[in-house]
């Protein structure tokens, strides 16, 4: 593989924890927004989806579980465990033949 395309993927994901590290960093400007805490007690939350009023499904991205929160509250099982790896970024930039 040329040598641009490894280092278009360094680019893409340097560029990416660029914006990660922006985004916890960002505060609200206009007036009419407000962040508040909805729920805690989650670890590494990366992905919502909302399937009813007051009923959110979000992904653990450190330990892959899927946790409810119902009406502002976790609840104390897990709803899925999806296998992650944590590890599989860095084997896709390292590898020569990919």
């Amino acid at each position: 593989m040329p040598s641009s395309y490894h280092t278009a993927i360094g680019i893409g994901l340097g560029v990416g924890f660029s914006l990660v590290s922006m985004a916890a960093a960002q505060t609200v400007t206009d007036p009419r927004l407000r962040v508040s805490e909805v729920v805690s007690g989650l670890s590494q939350p990366t992905a919502m989806a909302f399937i009813g009023p007051g009923d959110i499904l979000v992904l653990q991205k450190g330990d892959g579980r899927v946790r409810r929160v119902i009406n502002g509250v976790l609840q104390p099982e897990q709803v899925l465990d999806v296998a992650v790896d944590n590890s599989s970024v860095a084997a896709v930039v390292d590898h020569d033949e990919f």
